[in-house]
């Protein structure tokens, strides 16, 4: 073994998907409670704490105790630009995660609504910096008068209908804002 930094057991950290998730979820700049990130890596409280643990001893993230709760952030800016590199290296590489949505099938459907009804999606966002509780999409159309025609479908389909409702109830659409852009190509 050559003397050096261990990168190694670094990686081996980072690697781990529950792990992943969690300093992923970190890189917003706020501190969370084993149970927020237990939730985020979709894993057991039980199951987190362990993470948790390997991730403060190898020096990824430090607790901070506020009353009763323990709250953990990443050491350092140096920690989110080594995963931030990393991200970016994985999606140059084609290595992307694919999210296959909620396990109740109700907020699944709640959420495609435009696969029968128009518009192309072309991905959802999210926020690099701040929140990680707001998204953006964006839908594609060919032109204003498909957009428009999608509008009228969307207020006659009554699956469409049931889905928007659901989604209004349960506060998935906050706001929602239209801006219409024009496709430019290279």
């Amino acid at each position: 073994m050559k003397a050096g930094p261990d990168i190694a057991m670094v990686a081996a950290l980072v690697g781990d998907p529950a792990r992943a998730n969690m300093l992923t979820a970190l890189m917003t700049g706020r501190a969370l409670t084993a149970s927020e990130l237990a939730h985020q890596a979709g894993v057991t409280p039980q199951t987190a704490s362990s993470h948790l643990a390997k991730l403060e001893a190898g020096g990824l993230i430090e607790p901070e105790k506020q009353g009763r709760h323990r709250y953990y952030r990443l050491t350092g800016p140096d920690v989110a630009g080594v995963l931030e590199g990393l991200a970016g290296l994985a999606a140059r590489a084609g290595h992307m995660r694919v999210r296959t949505g909620p396990k109740d099938p109700a907020l699944r459907r709640a959420r495609i609504c435009y696969d029968h009804l128009a518009g192309d999606l072309v991905g959802y966002w999210m926020p690099h910096e701040g929140t990680n509780n707001i998204a953006f999409a964006l839908i594609s159309f060919e032109n204003l008068g498909a957009y428009e025609n999608y509008r009228a479908r969307l207020r006659a389909d009554s699956e469409g209908m049931v889905n928007f409702d659901f989604a209004e109830e349960n506060k998935f659409i906050l706001a929602e804002e239209r801006t219409f852009l024009r496709k430019v190509t290279l």
